[in-house]
């Protein structure tokens, strides 16, 4: 059981990283920006950032390098909280593990099924190094998906992803290993906080990664029927068996005639309330905007280290979120003000 002083130093360890987190000006800041090269000179400035860009060359900075060295600001925050975790016997640290593993396959295969081999790899801190289980090395190297199982081969994924090894001509089947991996995650995620916890904690994580799984779930639904014209027998198996949405309610949607008709239909659910006063311009914005609203009321108001903790991680990746965003935004010449509106914060 973590003791008092334990759960204070985690509290307190979070919410000072917190409070280093980007704010409107540095949004405006860096909407100002005309180049790559200068939205890499702001970050630098900012303490959060400067030692993951201190060596960077802004003059001649790739977008995609930059994107990938903002990317390990997660990865160094997660492997300082993950420690924190380890150090008070808390369970949840093989979640966040398994959550970076994930990362690394997803990042990989996305590059194969383009037709390209990966030029980089996001850079695990050394912490995350010690506790993986996949070749690193080696999967920066993977040509085909037969070298990618090979990097896996000392891995609990070798197995799962084996049996979707392409035939010679065929594509690789992205989507349904995304959805086979997730399973994975939040499978293991809801098994520990049924075992490790309970009370009001217990509720609060739930609150958490249901929610998030709710959203993941609609967003997969209309965005399949809305772009790709997806068969429903096709779309259940694309989606996670977990959230607070029953399943005449998932049906009901998967069926829907149209895109606006599941919206409609989202809405009266328990979930779909949330989003009556969130203003958004796509529906892939929706997770991400109703996770930011949850996790930093949590941040401020949780008594419980793995719910900060939580809370800190999904603000993070909301962040990179943003800050890819406007590096694509100025990339592509679109008005900072329509960059703005897109923005979580």
């Amino acid at each position: 059981m973590i003791s008092r002083f334990a759960s204070n130093v985690v509290l307190s360890k979070v919410r000072a990283m917190y409070g280093r987190r980007l704010i409107k000006k540095d949004y405006l800041d860096l909407l100002n920006c005309k180049s790559v090269g200068e939205i890499a000179s702001i970050l630098k400035c900012k303490s959060d950032y400067f030692q993951i860009l201190q060596e960077l060359n802004e003059s001649n900075v790739h977008r995609g390098q930059l994107e990938a060295l903002i990317k390990k600001k997660i990865f160094y925050d997660t492997g300082a909280i993950c420690r924190y975790e380890l150090s008070t016997g808390e369970q949840f640290s093989g979640y966040i593990i398994m959550r970076m593993e994930i990362e690394q396959i997803l990042h990989t295969l996305r590059l194969l099924s383009a037709g390209k081999s990966p030029r980089y790899i996001y850079s695990m801190p050394l912490f995350f190094n010690k506790h993986t289980k996949i070749n690193l090395p080696a999967l920066i190297k993977v040509e085909n998906f037969k070298d990618f199982l090979e990097a896996l081969s000392g891995s609990r994924y070798r197995k799962i992803l084996a049996p979707f090894e392409p035939r010679a001509g065929e594509n690789i089947l992205f989507s349904k290993i995304e959805v086979m991996l997730y399973f994975q995650l939040y499978n293991t995620i809801f098994d520990v906080i049924k075992k490790y916890t309970k009370g009001e904690a217990q509720k609060e994580l739930y609150e958490i990664f249901n929610s998030y799984v709710d959203f993941y779930n609609f967003v997969r639904i209309v965005r399949l029927k809305k772009y790709y014209n997806t068969p429903p027998e096709d779309l259940y198996p694309l989606l996670l068996p977990f959230g607070t949405l029953r399943q005449k309610q998932i049906q009901d949607m998967v069926q829907a005639e149209s895109y606006d008709k599941a919206i409609e239909m989202m809405k009266k659910t328990n979930a779909g309330r949330k989003i009556a006063n969130i203003e958004f311009r796509y529906v892939d914005e929706l997770p991400l905007r109703v996770n930011y609203l949850k996790c930093n009321r949590l941040i401020r108001f949780s008594v419980y280290p793995s719910v900060v903790m939580f809370s800190y991680i999904a603000l993070c990746e909301i962040e990179l979120s943003n800050i890819t965003s406007i590096i694509e935004g100025i990339r592509y010449k679109v008005p900072s003000e329509e960059i703005f509106k897109i923005l979580v914060w």
